[in-house]
């Protein structure tokens, strides 16, 4: 949306800025330190259009809280898909199978570096396929079952997740935001 990117709002868009932040790359099966022109953006983008979500923000916040502590971000987010079927726990194909796998090569990476680890939580920012396909109705169930999964297969009990508000004008949004 005009006016929201990272760089309107004041967050550093540097790579210098982001001096011990990394995000899971994929394409290497590794972390790399965090560059909102190349790597920010899951897969590679064939027309190399700088994209970022809600990690540039996060990451800088997190830096000032925790100046001493190395940060990673493990993020797949793919546009239009819905939570019904792309990130559907119970399907091997899954979105939510890919990131899964993400996640448990890079935790093994992490655990193999460092002596404590601290997942801070998962943000989820998704919901609006699911109106345009007339799953609406379905979404809190599909959400709780999603969140059930995430926290027993990650291991994480307690793991805390951040849902961002949708304020765009979707079909049955209103319905997903209830």
């Amino acid at each position: 949306m005009p006016g929201s990117t990272a760089k309107e709002v004041g967050i550093p868009i540097d790579s210098a800025d982001y001096t011990h932040s990394y995000i899971w790359a994929p394409y290497i099966n590794s972390f790399e330190c965090i560059n909102h022109r190349t790597n920010t953006r899951v897969f590679r983008d064939p027309d190399n259009i700088c994209w970022h979500g809600m990690e540039l923000p996060v990451v800088c916040e997190l830096e000032k809280r925790f100046p001493e502590n190395d940060i990673y971000v493990i993020k797949l987010g793919v546009s239009a898909t819905e939570l019904f079927h792309d990130w559907n726990p119970e399907r091997s194909d899954s979105l939510y199978a890919e990131f899964l796998r993400f996640y448990t090569q890079g935790m093994s990476q992490l655990q193999g570096a460092y002596a404590e680890i601290r997942v801070v939580g998962l943000y989820w920012d998704q919901g609006e396929s699911d109106g345009l396909e007339g799953k609406a109705h379905e979404y809190e169930e599909n959400l709780k079952n999603f969140f059930t999964a995430v926290r027993s297969d990650t291991r994480i009990p307690q793991l805390k997740i951040f849902v961002r508000k949708h304020i765009l004008n979707w079909t049955d949004i209103d319905i997903m935001q209830q």
